[in-house]
């Protein structure tokens, strides 16, 4: 900082600091006018006769500019994502940073011939409900889907490909909106269509349907009715033939069991085998014919004496049968399907009843005991029975 009144600093400002490799710094300083504040070099060149320029470096690579150009470059191609799109950014940016996605998009593209098609169907947002639509609509068209789930899978594809063959338009397995809106105009007639001939057709079988009972039920005989039912079992009429022939039914049900049981009645009062016979041969499916059945076996069941039980009695205690030979006995009973009760080598009702319903189907007198004929059949083979362990 330099301080002066007008005048010196006139003189100065004309003189010394104009001349070119004057040492400016020590005439200032020696200058005792002059009050000088801060740092003054004593040889100080004001204007050196030498000036020395740094040289200029130009800037490498590209600019900010040429970024932001290719940036705007990059988002119109892929806006339009198509091949022609990108070929263009990479003809103009050979270097550029987008030339390696630019040249993925392309072979993408080109290995997916309806890539386009595809994109655009996307671009819908089809709900699963408008897809299950479509497929409803594709079906109704006889176009099979292989089913109507709302996925478009290689059935709705290849029912899509198909409809568009028909109608005109490229085979991309891809919908447009207005294919759409013409697949639900065509679904729409043709069920318009189908109603129509289904009524139709309700309008004639009814017709049909009130021809015949006028015909067969109407007439109001059972012949009539089983006509009409077996010809129209979900006609109009068919509540009042069933009706009617469940009354015909039960009054015949009502005889028929009137007369069952007079039948039965009379056979009770004979108690014979040719009276239960008789009347198995008028009502063999009769209410009582189990019961008559039973009567004739115990009829014709061979009887069994007091003198019978007694003989066969005396021949199971010869062969005391008690221990390991009444558990062998009843091993025996329950391997041949007489069911002896718990096996525990003790001769119980039990097992007195096994016994006898094996003596009965061998035609052994059933006295319930033992004797040599029934130890006999009983006890061959009973040696290679296997005792279970408890």
């Amino acid at each position: 900082m330099i301080r002066a009144s007008p005048s010196v600093a006139a003189s100065v400002l004309s003189g010394i600091l104009t001349e070119p490799e004057a040492e400016i710094g020590r005439t200032l300083a020696s200058n005792s006018a002059l009050l000088l504040d801060g740092y003054v070099p004593i040889d100080w060149q004001l204007m050196p006769n030498v000036v020395i320029v740094e040289p200029t470096v130009a800037p490498t690579g590209p600019t900010e500019s040429d970024l932001n150009a290719e940036a705007a470059l990059w988002d119109r191609t892929t806006d339009a994502d198509t091949v022609e799109a990108y070929r263009i950014y990479v003809a103009r940016n050979p270097a550029g940073r987008f030339v390696n996605d630019a040249e993925a998009q392309i072979a993408a593209i080109l290995a997916e011939p309806n890539r386009s098609a595809r994109l655009a169907e996307e671009v819908l947002s089809l709900s699963r409900s408008a897809r299950r639509e479509i497929q409803t609509n594709l079906t109704l068209l006889n176009y099979n889907t292989r089913g109507v789930d709302g996925i478009f899978g290689s059935g709705s594809r290849g029912a899509i490909l198909n409809w568009q063959q028909s109608n005109g338009f490229p085979q991309s397995s891809y919908l447009t909106r207005d294919q759409i809106n013409l697949l639900d105009a065509q679904a729409s007639r043709k069920q318009a269509e189908l109603e129509a001939e289904q009524a139709r057709a309700s309008a004639q079988a009814e017709a049909r349907d009130r021809s015949y009972w006028t015909e067969t039920g109407g007439v109001g005989d059972e012949a009539g009715y089983r006509a009409y039912l077996a010809r129209f079992p979900e006609g109009l009429f068919a509540n009042i033939a069933s009706a009617r022939l469940s009354e015909i039914e039960d009054r015949r049900s009502s005889a028929t069991e009137a007369q069952d049981r007079d039948a039965w009645l009379g056979a009770q009062d004979r108690d014979t085998v040719g009276g239960y016979q008789e009347y198995l041969a008028v009502y063999p499916s009769g209410v009582f014919a189990a019961e008559a059945r039973a009567r004739i076996d115990d009829l014709t069941a061979p009887s069994t004496t007091d003198a019978e039980i007694a003989q066969s009695r005396a021949e199971e205690d010869a062969l005391r049968l008690s221990g390991v030979r009444a558990q062998l006995l009843e091993l025996r009973l329950r391997d041949i399907g007489h069911d002896p009760g718990r096996l525990d080598g003790v001769i119980d009702d039990n097992t007195r009843n096994a016994i006898a319903a094996y003596q009965d189907s061998q035609g052994i007198a059933a006295t319930g005991y033992v004797d040599r004929a029934t130890a006999v059949g009983l006890m061959t083979g009973a040696l290679n029975i296997t005792i279970p362990r408890p």
